[in-house]
């Protein structure tokens, strides 16, 4: 299925609640090119990681995690100025950690539909944005 560019309102009334879990990966995929512009901002296909342990790519700028189990992934250091996105499209306690954090160990994705965005500068990961996540 192709990824829809939505209105705000249009993104508003479709994730404004997921207590029922009815948000959908696909919803995901549309709600970041409609706030993002489109995947060529993010490097092309997002990566899919559905095992524990694997590695998170630096060639993809987002990154889609669907599991059943809990799961930590680990994040190399990428080259200055790269942004990574990371979102948990379906499960939940994914925990991501990467090679040079920046003023924190590790990133919890609580639940389905937690997103981090995170950009690589002085040879770190620094967090622009979470939204659902435990940072610690």
């Amino acid at each position: 299925m192709a990824d829809t560019i939505r209105t705000l309102s249009a993104l508003i009334a479709l994730l404004a609640d997921n207590a029922a879990g009815e948000i959908s990966p696909q919803d995901l995929r549309d709600a970041i090119v409609s706030c993002y512009g489109g995947p060529t901002l993010w490097n092309g296909t997002p990566q899919e990681i559905l095992d524990d342990a694997e590695v998170i790519d630096l060639t993809s700028g987002i990154t889609l995690c669907s599991t059943s189990e809990p799961a930590s992934n680990t994040l190399a250091d990428g080259t200055e100025g790269q942004r990574k996105m990371i979102v948990l499209v379906e499960g939940n306690d994914q925990v991501i950690v990467p090679a040079s954090p920046g003023e924190y160990t590790s990133i919890s994705l609580d639940n389905t539909g937690a997103t981090c965005e995170l950009l690589f500068t002085n040879d770190a990961w620094y967090i622009l944005s979470t939204y659902d996540c435990t940072v610690t």
